[in-house]
């Protein structure tokens, strides 16, 4: 269950257009797609040719960061008549506005090897307009969606760690809590980038830290509603607008505000509340592990063993060998 809204505020979910946008792409369908419960953000993985022809890109009403992972070659963007270029290697990226389309074109770098050598392959993000309108609300900074947004070239370490941050997380089916809490970062850091052609990297930094100490824990009874309503959604994708709903504040605002107030994200909340449950299932009943996964919310065994072993030191069949 996801609301997808907080009262009077927009809409953080994604542009269908979004979800189609790969039809637009010379690069193979995306090799790894983010799971199908995440809402405010949309991440694929393209294997890339590595040359390709004038092409237009498909508009979205989304925000579009393209991180190159790897391959090395010479992108092209016309504008206005006007072919503009950026030598792209493994961390370079680009950001398309909401609504904006590209026209492009690439082909191999110099020295990057005799033709078919390498492998491209690059990670697109999609932000939802909402969220980040939402985000830019959050930390008082003005944002037009479109109006000098876009970039060929985004030089943003901290935003090029919570992209790839966010690729492992898609990997791996992180549940929606986790990838909202890296959606709400990555816009904040992109916000920090646009913006940061009119504000100065130490003006940011202090503004931030000031917004932090000016944000109030959560009250105990605002804490107690999420927590309840935590446990009653363990076995559920849970996002962070639904809970920020509860308190009547927005995404960016809980976070922060729960995080005082309890001394972890809502994310790692959740996820200890799960394991406390799934370590009282494996010590109470005879329920496959597979079903005790599933019934905490993980979609598998696999990522349920790693996060169970990380917290008690075995593996769940060991767990249950020595506390039945």
């Amino acid at each position: 269950m996801d609301t997808g809204t907080v009262a009077g505020r927009a809409d953080p979910g994604l542009d269908p257009a979004s979800l189609e946008a790969w039809r637009a792409l010379p690069a193979q369908r995306a090799i790894t797609s983010s799971p199908a419960s995440w809402r405010s953000v949309l991440v694929r993985r393209y294997r890339e040719p590595e040359a390709a022809e004038e092409f237009t890109t498909a508009a979205s009403g989304d925000l579009l960061l393209v991180v190159q992972e790897a391959g090395r070659y010479r992108l092209e963007s016309r504008r206005a008549g006007r072919w503009a270029g950026a030598d792209y290697v493994p961390g370079s990226m680009g950001l398309t506005a909401p609504g904006a389309r590209s026209v492009l074109r690439w082909s191999p770098l110099e020295g990057a090897g005799p033709p078919g050598a390498q492998v491209a392959t690059t990670l697109q993000v999609h932000l939802a307009a909402g969220l980040v309108a939402e985000t830019a609300r959050a930390l008082g900074r003005p944002w037009e969606p479109g109006a000098g947004t876009g970039a060929l070239e985004l030089h943003a370490p901290g935003a090029l760690a919570t992209a790839r941050a966010l690729g492992v997380a898609a990997r791996e089916g992180a549940p929606r809590l986790a990838a909202d809490a890296l959606a709400e970062a990555l816009a904040a850091q992109l916000l920090a980038a646009v913006g940061g052609r009119a504000r100065t990297a130490a003006a940011a930094a202090a503004a931030d830290r000031t917004g932090r100490r000016r944000t109030r824990p959560l009250g105990a009874a605002q804490v107690r509603r999420v927590v309840e309503h935590l446990h009653a959604h363990l076995a559920e994708p849970v996002g962070l607008a639904e809970c920020a709903a509860l308190v009547g504040c927005s995404r960016a605002h809980f976070l922060r505000a729960f995080t005082a107030a309890t001394g972890t994200t809502p994310h790692r909340y959740l996820v200890e509340l799960r394991l406390d449950r799934a370590a009282h299932l494996l010590r109470t009943t005879g329920t496959s592990v597979l079903d005790v996964a599933v019934a905490c919310g993980w979609a598998g065994t696999s990522h349920f063993a790693e996060a169970f072993a990380r917290r008690h030191g075995c593996t769940p069949t060991a767990y249950r060998r020595a506390h039945g």
